[in-house]
């Protein structure tokens, strides 16, 4: 983790799918010739504690927090698709009940080429731990494509859905202390509540449609579920 307001002015930097810049501690980023700022009404953030996380500034905990992660998987918590307040919600509470510090994070993030999308994590000693976004689906996700699949077609999300079958530990399956390369995060320390307000406030300065959520919204079914979020669910 670091602060935005302690990061240095740096040019655009190209990313898989958009490009990515600090200016006068705040970040940037753009796709195509679309250009926004973090903070801003489209993509607002917190006042406290704005921070960008990356592979570059969070680190691998080995096994210190193990103990967080089997409470975890010993409770009747499962993983679904489009939870991460309530996930994070839950994250913090067994951290804290374990004695840890642990912040509750909201803003927004890269988890493949293109634009970000609204989320919330827990951060504890500046590192990221994040049960909602299921890393190694994402990867595979990243190889499907990679190979010119249909991430659509019965075959893909057939592999992803027995993927997520396989009993992965959650310190394999999601983040849990170092962000993947491929994955920036973007955000500040907020509540439950106003996590959820920012993603509100978002929609609405857009009057839904959000340039992060325009496509995907006219996939959604009436339930709100995306199309690739129903087609999994049909699988069960």
């Amino acid at each position: 983790m670091v602060k935005l307001k302690e990061i240095s002015d740096s040019k655009y930097v190209d990313v898989e799918g958009f490009q990515f810049q600090f200016k006068n501690g705040k970040a940037y980023f753009k796709v195509g010739k679309d250009s926004h700022v973090f903070g801003s009404k489209i993509y607002p953030i917190g006042k406290r504690g704005q921070s960008f996380f990356g592979g570059t500034c969070t680190e691998d905990t080995g096994s210190k927090y193990d103990r967080i992660a089997d409470t975890l998987e010993r409770s009747n918590w499962k993983h679904k698709n489009g939870y991460c307040y309530t996930n994070a919600e839950i994250l913090q509470q067994i951290f804290q009940a374990h004695g840890v510090d642990a912040k509750y994070y909201s803003g927004w993030v890269f988890v493949s080429a293109g634009y970000p999308i609204h989320h919330a994590w827990v951060v504890v000693d500046r590192d990221v731990y994040d049960i909602s976004i299921d890393v190694l689906a994402q990867k595979r996700m990243l190889e499907q494509s990679k190979k010119g699949m249909d991430l659509y077609s019965p075959e893909a999300v057939k592999e992803i859905k027995s993927l997520q079958k396989d009993s992965h530990s959650i310190t394999d399956r999601f983040v849990w202390g170092k962000v993947p390369d491929h994955m920036i995060y973007v955000g500040s320390e907020e509540t439950p509540d106003t996590g959820r307000a920012k993603y509100h406030s978002a929609m609405k300065a857009t009057n839904d449609n959000h340039p992060s959520y325009v496509k995907m919204n006219k996939q959604r079914d009436r339930n709100f579920r995306s199309k690739y979020q129903s087609l999994l669910e049909q699988m069960d």
